[in-house]
């Protein structure tokens, strides 16, 4: 996946703090690590688990070094594996981050991927050619009349979320008169 996707081989450059470039590199080999999981119970793995994600989490990537992600291989007692795919969010948005799972699940089930036909780089360079007054104007149109409403942010546990609230922080959903959602990000 790293050699179809410049941005899994991507690095920052700040030397220019306030014009800071995406940098494709060309050979920059994944991070993977294994470890395995302490516990004997499925709770016990449930814990560890979390206290992974957890310290994964708090680790920080060098944005100057490539690659801006990392793969984790656990594997529990019970002979189980998971896979754990931290990524920084300047690499991938929710829509790329889907398409690229879908890619990793089709080469792991042995199918052979058409050639990429677009990069990231087409996509700034054309991003960068629109024009973002009219963007502006369209969504504060599409947008005019919307109330907000409150949605837990990541972080919050299970019963927040379906409670609705939580007190590690709201993301707004945008709902439009005529039922469509909008989240704000």
């Amino acid at each position: 996946l790293a050699q179809r996707h410049v941005v899994l081989r991507a690095s920052l450059d700040m030397s220019d703090p306030l014009n800071p470039q995406l940098r494709a590199h060309s050979d920059v080999k994944p991070i993977l690590s294994y470890r395995k999981l302490e516990g004997a119970t499925a709770h016990d793995l449930q814990e560890s688990f979390e206290r992974f994600l957890a310290a994964d989490i708090a680790r920080e990537f060098d944005l100057q070094t490539p690659p801006l992600m990392r793969l984790t291989f656990l594997e529990c007692a019970t002979g189980e594996y998971r896979c754990v795919w931290t990524l920084h969010h300047l690499i991938l948005d929710g829509w790329s981050q889907q398409i690229l799972l879908q890619e990793f699940h089709s080469l792991y089930a042995g199918f052979n991927l058409p050639a990429v036909t677009c990069s990231f780089f087409d996509y700034a360079d054309w991003l960068a050619g629109q024009d973002n007054a009219m963007g502006e104007r369209f969504w504060r149109d599409y947008l005019s009349g919307a109330t907000p409403t409150s949605w837990p942010a990541a972080g919050a546990t299970n019963a927040e979320r379906v409670a609705g609230s939580g007190e590690n922080g709201v993301t707004r959903l945008w709902r439009r008169s005529d039922g469509g959602q909008i989240a704000e990000i």
